[in-house]
């Protein structure tokens, strides 16, 4: 089954923000990111923001939905409507990024006439950060989440 997760700015925003931020380390690098757990958080994403602080981005988090199987993992496609910057995304499945890939905005908010970006295949979250931040991070490389104790958990996969 494939999904699309739509970008769109709104005047009504959908916040993020009532969740703490979260550190991931990517194949050696650290963001401290929001998560994206809902549909409507996911469609909202990073649009309508004039910058993405260094460091800091957006990790989405694929639940298991009608026709994926039980760690949540699908094709999906993004779309950057809305989107007022250049983001490096990465695709993750099982703890390990797939690829990357710098997508450019698309800063008005109507979806049908932005490209759509697909995935490389089954994927259970999807990390977006400043544009260029992910050029060295290359395909299987680990990504996880770590607590304030220093516990790692990788993204995606079993949750």
């Amino acid at each position: 089954m494939r999904r699309s997760v739509a970008w769109l700015a709104s005047a009504a925003l959908v916040s993020c923000a009532s969740a703490p931020p979260v550190v991931v380390d990517v194949g050696g690098l650290r963001f401290e990111v929001e998560v994206a757990a809902t549909a409507d958080q996911q469609r909202l994403g990073l649009a309508g923001r004039s910058a993405v602080a260094p460091g800091t981005g957006m990790l989405f988090l694929f639940s298991p939905r009608e026709g994926q199987d039980e760690h949540g993992e699908a094709p999906i496609s993004v779309t950057m409507a809305g989107m007022l910057v250049d983001l490096d995304i990465a695709w993750i499945r099982d703890g390990r990024v797939i690829s990357t890939l710098t997508v450019p905005a698309c800063p008005h908010g109507d979806p049908t006439t932005c490209p759509l970006w697909d995935s490389p295949g089954e994927v259970d979250a999807l990390l977006e950060v400043a544009s260029g931040k992910l050029a060295e991070i290359t395909p299987n490389a680990s990504i996880a989440t770590i607590s304030t104790d220093g516990v790692t958990t990788p993204v995606g996969g079993s949750r």
